[in-house]
This record gives C-alpha cells, sequence and structure tokens, in this order.
C-alpha cells in the first residue's frame, strides 16, 4: 500500500492528567481517509528543463524558439542547468513536450511536465516565532556527527526542539559550505526554502517537523550523533511543486558533489496520477541514478489503501522503481509476522513498496501546539518512513558506511517475511518495531 500526498487529521482525543499538574493532551493525528486520493494538478504551462553541460547557447535559444518559450527560470540554489519554462498563452503543453521531446533529444535536453502536490495542514500546529536564521549554534561542523539525513518536506521548526531552559537539542548540516547558491556569501547555512529562495527554512505547516521528530527521537534512544539537512519544498497551505523537489534534489546532489557526506533522504509525501498516464520523470530519473551510489531515498508509500502497482492510479514517488529508491508501507503493528497484514489505510504494491513497518503509534512530543505542551500518537506511511529513515541511519552506521545500494540491502535483509503481505509487497517484507 503506498504513499499519497493527503495527511488528513481522522481523531483528535484529549485525556486530562490527574494531581495539580498542567492539563496535557494526547493527540492523535492519522493520515490519510480511506478512498480519498490527493491527485497531483499538472500544469497547463509549465516545463521542467535539464540542459546538459556545455550546450552552446545558441543552441538553447533555438529549442526555447522552437517550444515556444515565453519566460524561463533557473533553481534559486543548487544546479543552474536545471530550469522551469513557461510556454507562451498561445500554445498547449502537450505540443510543447512534443517539441522539445523532437528537438532537444539530439542535444541531450530533457523535459517534464510541472504539477503541484498538495498535503492537508497540521491542525493546531504553533511554530516557533523567530526565523532559525536568528537562533545561533544550531548549525553544526561536519565533523560533530555521525550521520546527516535530509529531509525533504514542508521545513522544520526548532521549536519542537528547544528545552525549558531555552537550549536546544538538534543540530543542523553546514550546506552553506558545500554549497554557494550562485554565488551568494550566506556563510555556514543549513538547507535551502525552495518555495521562497531563502535560505529560511522555518516550518509554518507542521508535517516536516513530525517527519523530522520521528526521526530524530529515534535517534536520540540510541545515542546517535546527527545532524538534519532541511529541504523545503512545500509551503504553508501544503502546497509544493515538482519543479521546487526537482531543484530540491539538484541540490542535494551537488553538496554531495562537493564533498558532502549525506547517505539518506526522506520524501514523506505523494500524489496520485492515473496509471496510463504515468510515466518515469525523465529528469527524476536521471538525478536518482546520479545519486545511485550515494544517497538512498525512502519515500512513504501513502494512505489510500491502494494497490498503487495494480491499479487505475500510481503514486508519486513511491511508483517510481530505481535501486537507490525505497518504498515504506504501514503495517498493523502486530509482533508476530503470520499475524502483521497491511494497514487499512496504506497503499501497498508488489514491485515497488520494498517494505512495511507499522502504519501506527508514532509518539513524540509537541511543545508548540496551541493550548499547551502535548503528546502526540502520530499514524501514516509519512512517519512509517520516517522510522525506515532512522533505521536505516543506524544500519548504515553499524556497517561501515556501505553505498546506498548495499544500504538499501541490508535494510531489506533485516526484515521478517510476513505471509499475509505475499502479493502486496516486494517479498512479503516486514519490519517488527520492538
Amino acid at each position: 500500500m503506498k504513499n499519497r500526498i493527503l495527511w488528513a487529521l481522522v481523531a483528535l482525543v484529549g485525556i486530562v492528567m490527574l494531581n495539580c499538574e498542567p492539563q496535557k493532551n494526547v493527540i492523535e493525528i492519522v493520515e490519510g481517509v480511506q478512498e480519498h486520493k490527493e491527485r497531483l494538478r499538472l500544469s497547463d504551462n509549465q516545463l521542467i528543463v535539464r540542459i546538459p553541460i556545455n550546450t552552446p547557447d545558441d543552441t538553447i535559444s533555438r529549442l526555447k524558439t522552437t517550444v515556444g518559450i515565453d519566460t524561463a527560470e533557473m533553481c534559486s540554489c543548487g544546479d543552474t542547468r536545471i530550469q522551469r519554462w513557461t510556454i507562451a498563452d498561445t500554445l498547449n503543453i502537450e505540443d510543447a513536450i512534443r517539441n522539445l521531446k523532437r528537438q532537444g533529444g539530439s542535444s541531450g535536453v530533457e523535459g517534464d511536465r510541472d504539477f503541484i502536490a498538495s498535503m492537508e495542514r497540521i491542525p493546531d500546529f504553533k511554530p516557533f516565532d523567530r526565523p532559525i536564521s536568528q537562533v545561533d549554534g544550531l548549525v553544526g561542523r561536519k565533523e560533530s556527527a555521525e550521520i546527516t539525513i535530509a529531509v525533504m518536506d514542508t521545513g522544520l521548526d526548532i521549536g519542537q526542539y528547544q528545552d525549558t531552559s531555552g537550549s536546544f537539542s538538534i543540530e543542523l548540516f553546514p550546506s552553506g559550505e558545500y554549497s554557494g547558491c550562485y554565488g551568494s556569501n550566506l556563510g555556514s547555512i543549513s538547507g535551502w526554502n525552495f518555495v521562497d529562495n531563502s535560505p529560511e527554512i522555518k516550518d509554518d505547516h507542521g508535517h516536516g517537523t513530525y517527519v523530522t521528530k520521528i526521526i530524530t527521537d529515534e535517534l536520540d534512544k540510541l545515542m546517535v550523533k546527527y545532524q538534519i539537512l532541511p529541504l523545503k519544498v512545500f509551503n504553508g497551505s501544503g502546497e509544493g511543486s515538482y519543479w521546487d523537489m526537482i531543484c530540491a534534489m539538484a541540490y542535494l546532489k551537488d553538496i554531495v558533489k562537493n564533498g558532502g557526506v549525506i547517505p539518506i533522504l526522506n520524501t514523506s509525501f505523494g500524489g496520485y496520477v492515473a496509471s496510463k498516464d504515468f510515466q518515469e520523470s525523465s529528469i527524476l530519473k536521471a538525478m536518482l541514478k546520479e545519486m545511485e551510489e550515494s544517497v538512498l531515498v525512502v519515500a512513504s508509500a501513502g494512505n489510500s489503501g491502494l494497490d498503487t502497482d495494480n491499479g487505475s492510479d500510481s503514486h508519486f514517488l513511491s511508483s517510481y522503481t530505481a535501486p537507490n529508491l525505497m518504498g515504506v508501507g504501514g503495517h498493523n503493528g502486530k509482533d508476530e509476522a503470520m499475524a502483521v497484514e497491511i494497514d487499512s489505510l496504506s497503499n501497498y504494491g508488489k514491485i515497488s513498496i520494498d517494505i512495511t513497518v507499522p502504519f501506527r503509534g508514532y509518539a513524540t512530543s509537541a511543545l508548540n501546539l496551541a493550548g499547551g505542551t502535548n503528546s502526540l500518537s502520530l499514524a501514516g506511511t509519512s512517519y512509517s518512513a520516517a522510522y525506515v529513515s532512522a533505521l536505516t541511519a543506524v544500519t548504515y552506521l553499524n556497517n561501515g558506511r556501505p553505498s546506498a545500494l548495499t544500504l538499501k540491502s541490508l535494510v531489506l535483509g533485516s526484515a521478517v517475511t510476513a505471509p499475509n503481505l505475499d502479493g502486496e509487497i516486494v517479498n512479503a517484507r516486514a519490519i517488527i518495531k520492538p
């Protein structure tokens, strides 16, 4: 059962604590409403284009004229060869795509149609009231961490990591040392906000923060020294474009190329497109290929209870099958392999969903929810994927920091076979969460 991009609130339960302590709520947040699917909104006039190195300017100009391009823009940070082209109002985007493939193929120019994915806002989320750029000491040095995990999502609310003394318990990867962002002298920043084209990765939605918190809580339990690289591609309303996702992936690729070691990228989001129209994105496929040995992408399967390998709809990102992409579904949380089944809300697929972990019961604290300090019980494949990212980080450290492909093999090899998952998950794999 696979990932989709809708994360809807299903239950909100408050429990009043006894004694004279302040009221403390326990809130359950469940992603997904069965049979309700959030579809990708395909652009009517924009293409994402990737131009090979050393392509002559006059070749690019001729191609823009042939395709019918009105305006072009580059990623705000990362790879200048990736651009978003907007076609003229008088043109049909299908014609523009055909022109690009016909005229750009000989020069190696690739193009994909842009789209918008969206997610439900986390209810009552109250972000930290100071920009991350105003908080000193959060961006660490590369020698201070054992592992770095990149999280592509809605950003990060650092207030969730602040204790009562005002100290912060999180350290961020110094990506400013590895990416100049087109010559900008930004110093030791961490991550990038591709939505607003700035280094401010503050989360004003909530989803990215909770995904990150699941990862860091698991690593904190094991006393693993980590750093987080936030990649903000969704805005406060939960909307994110394929353009920003590709730019973020290119940014990550350039950091790795320049010496940054970031073996895991968590992508807890998604959306649906008709299977008959579903094609392997040429640009995404190329980006994954170029990071094949260095970065393992962990993708959530979605929360609509669908077989996204054998149905009317496919799922972005988890329906892609790449050697360094690992699709994660959610099971019922049973502690015996014979009793493990897919959760009723989790997507599945015997080709692209590589592994399952529990769908429900991811507990964390949230200091900045409206109404005071709260404890959260999170459910959904977004959080399942986050748990797998933490597990993958530990596997990486315990096995001599292997390549992405070896790392994926090791994680999958740690699973048990759950007979009830046969025909639903690749090799009926499940991890029993202790």
